[in-house]
């Protein structure tokens, strides 16, 4: 898997203090710079292999700097995370979740979409960070988790609950069906990652997951 790039770290040098009051924009772009190598750096390195100090260093910014904007690391997690589920939300919100006339090609089109994505190095490192942090720090990036699963899980329902329902064949609780589909999606993708499956074996099993899906529709 290919490490997020790390800004480099300046030869002993810190940014020059500006004279003044810095402008709305440069605070602003600071504050992004901070973000970025926060999180660069939290998915390189995991939360406790990683330092404030190293992280101003990368973002090149003093460490008093750093410590005016983020009182300590967990906080500085919390705003990366929030920073990075914001972004990521924009991006999902770009994609077509939706396509396909039936139920099945909707659940396939989404299995593909998500088995996908799943593959894309910086999803994989994300869910390095989420697996490999504990104690606090470790509800604070699955909170990343819980942030990108929830819109998806309300969509799903919501598609359900419509086409299913055109069919004659509504689910008794249909939360817990799109929660028992994503569920097995995940699996699919565990099973991709162990056997190093390519995007057409992949795309094969997610109309898989769909089938089994539907073709259980008694147990609804």
């Amino acid at each position: 898997m290919i490490e997020p790039n790390l800004p480099a770290v300046a030869e002993g040098k810190t940014s020059k203090p500006r004279r003044g009051r810095p402008s709305r924009a440069a605070i602003a772009e600071i504050d992004a710079r901070i973000l970025e190598a926060a999180w660069k750096a939290f998915l390189a390195h995991g939360f406790n292999g990683t330092s404030m100090e190293a992280i101003a260093n990368w973002a090149g910014v003093t460490k008093t700097t750093l410590y005016l904007r983020h009182v300590d690391k967990l906080a500085l997690l919390r705003a990366v995370i929030t920073d990075r589920t914001g972004k990521w939300g924009e991006r999902a919100r770009l994609t077509d979740w939706t396509t396909g006339k039936t139920l099945e090609e909707r659940l396939v089109h989404y299995a593909r979409t998500m088995l996908r994505w799943s593959q894309h190095p910086e999803v994989m490192a994300t869910r390095r960070l989420v697996e490999g942090s504990i104690g606090e720090a470790g509800e604070i990036a699955r909170e990343l988790d819980r942030a990108l699963r929830d819109p998806m899980i309300d969509l799903l329902v919501k598609e359900i609950n419509c086409l299913a329902t055109i069919d004659g064949t509504p689910p008794s609780d249909p939360r817990e069906l799109v929660r028992i589909f994503m569920g097995m999606v995940d699996a699919v993708r565990e099973i991709g990652e162990s056997q190093q499956l390519d995007s057409d074996a992949l795309s094969l099993k997610a109309e898989a997951v769909a089938g089994i899906l539907l073709r259980g529709r008694s147990a609804w």
